[in-house]
């Protein structure tokens, strides 16, 4: 597999989405919040268990503020050394809120991914084959709205009850996604991940008027990222994703920035500084810091959209938290750096 391929791919997916309605929620922390990007990242790590806990908090210049927490659990299981495989799994869940009227998503995810090295033990090529099933709920609250008939025609009336009529205030379905995910080390200063996902395969229903026609667009998701040390303490680690749902396209790229200023396993520590931008909507700014296992990020969204005269600029916070429990290791002199063997 190389890079035409990968672009190729993800190109005649594009072509084949249908226009939709809606967006799925989204992390600019897109590289700390693994199981919401690709079904095969699931274990995909030099840990043997991972945590991560997101949440973001947008809008609260112009509406009420969309609140979004999620968190996620996984960990390999059957790995095998010598044939160079891996078996991945992973649970997430994540709850949002979002504007006036509560509109409320909930949604429980099991991942498993397998993993495969390609090549003999020192080429450190490794290609993950992820699958993802979701139960998901959303539930919106009417009583938060305020409609045309509660005008009195010179002022509101919140006393007056609404007639408009609504068929259901909840409603749930069943999703499937899949991925795939590619690592390699280009030498011992430069490694490259890339990936590619697609979400809500068996398109679910979803509509408040039960309307049969409305159904979940399917998404596509590319990422790319890479760890280039260029010069002892410093990394460099750029990032791009671009993903398309219906009539919705985001791009983002940036890099961090990582300074170490311990290498010592029993005291390792690390800053990280950041810079991001997704098309047409957001700068995005960002700090974190490692110590040992643990690691904790913030960024903010400047919003320079058009949105920018309500926003005043101000789009939203997201923080992170992760902790990655390590795998004891004692690789040969001469071994490439590995994410998993």
């Amino acid at each position: 597999m190389n890079y035409r391929h990968i672009i190729f791919l993800f190109l005649i997916l594009l072509s084949i989405l249908n226009d939709g309605r809606s967006q799925d929620i989204h992390f600019s922390q897109f590289f700390n919040a693994p199981h919401n990007l690709n079904p095969s990242l699931a274990g995909f790590s030099n840990a043997r268990m991972r945590f991560y806990v997101n949440h973001r908090n947008q809008w609260a210049t112009v509406t009420v503020p969309f609140k979004t927490y999620a968190a996620t659990i996984d960990a390999q299981l059957l790995k095998r050394k010598q044939k160079g495989d891996m078996l991945g799994i992973g649970i997430s869940a994540f709850s949002d809120k979002a504007g006036d009227s509560d509109f409320g998503t909930q949604s429980v995810s099991f991942s498993m991914n397998y993993v495969r090295a390609l090549g003999d033990y020192s080429t450190r090529n490794l290609i993950g084959f992820g699958l993802q099933v979701s139960y998901t709920g959303k539930t919106i609250d009417y009583f938060s709205l305020y409609f045309d008939d509660q005008y009195d025609g010179v002022k509101f009336n919140p006393g007056s009850n609404s007639t408009e009529i609504f068929a259901i205030d909840n409603y749930q379905y069943y999703d499937i996604s899949a991925g795939a995910n590619w690592f390699t080390n280009i030498n011992y200063d430069i490694t490259l991940q890339t990936g590619l996902s697609v979400w809500h395969l068996n398109r679910p229903y979803q509509s408040l008027m039960n309307d049969k026609t409305v159904r979940l667009p399917i998404k596509a998701t590319w990422h790319i990222e890479s760890d280039i040390s260029f010069s002892k303490p410093y990394r460099l680690l750029p990032a791009i994703l671009i993903q398309r749902q219906g009539t919705f396209t985001e791009i983002v790229f940036g890099s961090r920035f990582k300074i170490i200023s311990s290498e010592k396993l029993s005291t390792y520590s690390a800053f990280l500084v950041g810079l991001f931008y997704r098309n047409f909507d957001a700068v995005i700014v960002y700090s974190g810091y490692q110590y040992k296992e643990w690691q904790f990020g913030i960024s903010y969204d400047f919003n320079v959209s058009s949105l920018r005269k309500a926003s005043r600029y101000l789009g939203g916070f997201e923080l992170n938290l992760n902790w990655q429990m390590p795998t004891v290791r004692h690789p040969k002199p001469k071994d490439l750096p590995c994410p998993i063997f």
